[in-house]
């Protein structure tokens, strides 16, 4: 399955707050519930991946945070300077496909990053995350998939010294997997419900 990526968190600048956000930047604000943030951040991730046999995979990602912005509330944005990410995961083939029948997979994955925001501001998150994923091989050479994910973990800022999580402890989407000569295999994958994503990777196979 695809590597996992770097945690994401806030609220949706398009969500209406649960109540009014005070102005008095002394008060933290409740991420939660109380007030519209929005985190965005670029990752880049290499990983290495093991299979001990067919049904079962064991990846370890590391990568950089390459920039994003935190906006706040009441519009304002802090830019989200270069970190780091890294992650682990695991992922179980629970049903082959065969026929009609498509193949199931699921999976796990622990995530923590760390970064700064303008340049002194402690942003940091760690999550787990679990995944159900369906999906279709056809001609042994491109998978399409549905995917389903749960996850949950906090997110703190030192600005406010605010600790708080996504709005959303879900994401649904899909994608696909092509596989290429010479053992490469290239991925994309979009999660446009819930916690909202676009990734793409590309990899090498050395046995």
């Amino acid at each position: 399955m695809p590597p996992p990526r770097a945690s994401r968190a806030g609220r949706r600048l398009d969500e209406p707050p649960a109540q009014t956000c005070t102005d008095d930047i002394s008060a933290p604000y409740d991420w939660n519930g109380a007030c519209n943030w929005s985190l965005r951040e670029e990752t880049l991730l290499a990983t290495a991946g093991w299979r001990p046999n067919p049904r079962l995979g064991l990846t370890l990602g590391a990568g950089a945070i390459l920039g994003g912005a935190v906006t706040t509330p009441d519009g304002v944005a802090h830019d989200v300077d270069p970190g780091l990410a890294v992650s682990v995961s695991t992922s179980v083939l629970v049903l082959y496909e065969a026929g009609t029948r498509p193949f199931v997979m699921l999976g796990a994955s622990i995530g923590y990053s760390r970064t700064t925001t303008d340049g002194d501001q402690l942003l940091t998150a760690a999550d787990a995350r679990v995944t159900a994923l369906v999906g279709k091989t056809f001609a042994d050479v491109v998978s399409v998939y549905a995917l389903g994910r749960a996850f949950g973990g906090p997110v703190y800022w030192e600005l406010f010294d605010a600790t708080g999580g996504d709005a959303h402890h879900y994401a649904v989407g899909a994608g696909l997997i092509a596989r290429l000569p010479g053992q490469v295999t290239l991925f994309v994958e979009g999660l446009p419900l819930g916690e909202r994503s676009l990734s793409a990777g590309a990899g090498q196979a050395l046995t």
